[in-house]
């Protein structure tokens, strides 16, 4: 796989600030770069799976 042209990383914190995931998303083609209405997208993703995965460490085992 050739080297990624542009990256970025969000972190994905708990409603305590606790760092629980980060989400990384890699451009491979062509010479584009992010776009600020990308990085909001991954931004908003981050934050959808961090509330998920905050709210199941959360919930009593069924």
């Amino acid at each position: 796989m050739p080297s990624p042209r542009s990256r970025r990383a969000a972190p994905g914190r708990s409603r305590q600030g606790k760092l629980i995931g980060t989400l990384w998303v890699l451009l491979h083609r062509g010479g584009k770069t992010f776009s600020e209405r990308d990085i909001r997208i991954v931004q908003d993703l981050t934050t959808f799976a961090t509330a998920i995965l905050d709210a199941r460490s959360r919930a009593p085992a069924a």
